[in-house]
């Protein structure tokens, strides 16, 4: 409570968990470079842990049904008997295995009033589900789940960012150099800077479709097929500007 921003610094609750954001100011508050996440990208990472070993009981898919536990921190939940849930220290080689380690920070109450340290953790989503309320996410003390759910636009909640993602197509020309794993090509860029960054020179391994483009400016990116590579064909790649 209260209005000064130098009090706030100066409590225990802001120095474990951080600001509470209203959604207006969690659109805004992610610095250069990254975004608040849609809801689709929530989905995304959900399907991601639940597909790639992340549920607490080994088992695969199922989306948010069970992946809560490698989401949340190991500490600071109330404790709770269930199997699987957050607030149940079983299945301890899948607490936190995400490293996301999601903080029971509470949230605020678009009336005013803070609530729920030690219970719950929520996430905004950039996305709007009416003129007068988004998309959330949220863990809860008793669930082995991610809640996808809505809530007023003045309620304050956490945020995560994602950093941006600057994708670039990368069109090769003659392939030479064709051995039975790698291959030489030149490659233009198209970006918004493409006289510092075309014609650069990369080498694909046809055998894994991976590329690496020799500059500083990218990471490595996927190329087409082994039989378009064999036959000098231009192709068309793509990797994250660094």
């Amino acid at each position: 409570d209260g209005f000064s921003v130098n009090d706030a610094k100066a409590t225990d609750n802001y120095n474990t968990y951080g600001v509470l954001y209203n959604w207006p100011a969690a659109l805004k508050g992610c610095p250069a470079g990254w975004h608040l996440p849609s809801d689709a990208e929530w989905t995304q990472l959900e399907n991601y842990l639940a597909d790639n070993g992340h549920n607490y009981d080994g088992t695969t898919g199922g989306g948010i049904n069970k992946i809560a536990k490698s989401l949340a921190s190991t500490s600071g939940w109330n404790s709770y008997s269930e199997t699987g849930s957050v607030g149940n220290t079983d299945y301890p080689a899948y607490r936190n295995k995400s490293g996301f380690t999601a903080l029971p920070g509470g949230y605020r109450y678009y009336g005013g009033t803070f609530s729920s340290i030690g219970s719950i953790d929520n996430w905004w989503s950039s996305m709007e589900s009416s003129t007068n309320s988004a998309w959330l996410r949220y863990l809860y003390y008793n669930d082995s789940g991610v809640v996808r759910t809505r809530d007023a636009k003045e309620s304050g909640f956490s945020v995560r960012c994602v950093r941006d993602n600057n994708l670039f197509a990368v069109t090769t020309g003659q392939v030479t150099n064709i051995t039975a794993t790698t291959a030489t090509f030149s490659a233009n860029v198209a970006s918004d800077d493409e006289s510092s960054m075309a014609d650069k020179s990369g080498l694909a391994s046809p055998g894994t479709g991976r590329c690496s483009i020799r500059s500083d400016k990218f990471t490595p990116g996927f190329c087409s097929s082994t039989a378009s590579i064999l036959r000098n064909e231009v192709m068309v790649v793509r990797g994250v500007l660094k």
